[in-house]
């Protein structure tokens, strides 16, 4: 049977604590309309300076030990006694549609697993509005609340970092578990020439020595 509504809302479908929150004025607008579509990091560069959306992209890509890492080594460094703590973990699944290619309209062809978190932090620093709160956003595939909960405290860090740091270029670049093992892997290779050069140049490097120390 249909669960009996109260004050007309759905108790299957609480409402979520960023809409209070809101409705008390107590975060930080973090929402912009300077970044409508996801940026697509297969088809496009990515370089510190890209929307949002391509970081949150590249943290749902990573792998979930180099992501907790990351966002543990940057949380608890020298300077940093605070940290951030979920406002809400959710769990649940999500259609995949696509565009009809003769239609045109919208067909669902898959649905996936899911796991999303908003991570509340406050605002302590002089240049902050120290009246409000921010937030950081994470999502990824599967039950997997761990990933989820770093990549919105990843996405929180590099926002409040504003580029002191190389945070941004570390959550860009390095997270890539495919990347990374394929780097790994392409160390068994034959490095014969790469090899031959070094011992060359070392080779170069103590002779100029001696002949300096002769003169």
């Amino acid at each position: 049977p249909e669960p009996p509504h109260v004050n007309g809302e759905d108790p299957r479908r609480p409402p979520r604590l960023l809409g209070l929150l809101r409705s008390m004025d107590l975060l930080v607008e973090r929402r912009t309309d300077d970044d409508p579509e996801p940026y697509d990091i297969t088809r496009a560069p990515v370089r510190p300076g890209v929307p949002r959306s391509a970081r949150l992209t590249a943290m749902a890509r990573a792998e979930t030990g180099s992501l907790v890492h990351l966002w543990y080594s940057y949380t608890f460094q020298p300077g940093r006694h605070n940290h951030e703590f979920p406002g809400e973990v959710r769990h649940g699944a999500l259609p995949v549609r696509v565009r009809h290619p003769l239609t045109g309209n919208p067909v669902t062809v898959a649905g996936v697993r899911v796991t999303e978190v908003e991570t509340i932090d406050d605002l302590d620093r002089a240049e902050e509005d120290r009246s409000r709160l921010d937030v950081g956003y994470g999502m990824c595939f599967g039950h997997n609340e761990r990933k989820a909960i770093a990549m919105a405290g990843l996405d929180l860090l590099v926002h409040r970092d504003g580029g002191r740091s190389s945070l941004e270029q570390e959550v860009l670049l390095t997270l890539d578990g495919i990347e990374a093992s394929g780097f790994l892997e392409h160390l068994k290779l034959p490095h014969y020439v790469d090899f031959r050069s070094v011992l060359d140049r070392k080779r170069a490097v103590r002779a100029a020595r001696k002949e300096a120390a002769a003169r």
